[in-house]
């Protein structure tokens, strides 16, 4: 089984809201914690996603990854 919630992983968009209303743009998980991670978009600007465990974080990562790879590839 493939695990989503990793350094390094880009995310792409809003991302569900978690990482506040007026977060579009992609970005890079550079931090990985029991239920949450920190990313920074392209420009550097870090911003934290809380869950409420690592299952419902990892069903998410996937998504905004997954999701990207129709919009972007």
């Amino acid at each position: 089984m493939e695990t989503y919630a990793i350094v390094g992983r880009r995310i792409y968009g809003f991302c569900g809201g978690h990482f506040g209303r007026d977060s579009y743009r992609n970005k890079t998980i550079i931090f990985v914690g029991p239920n949450c991670l920190v990313a920074v978009d392209d420009e550097g600007n870090p911003g934290l996603a809380e869950f409420e465990d690592w299952e419902h974080m990892e069903r998410e990562v996937k998504e905004w990854s997954d999701r990207a790879k129709s919009i972007y590839d």
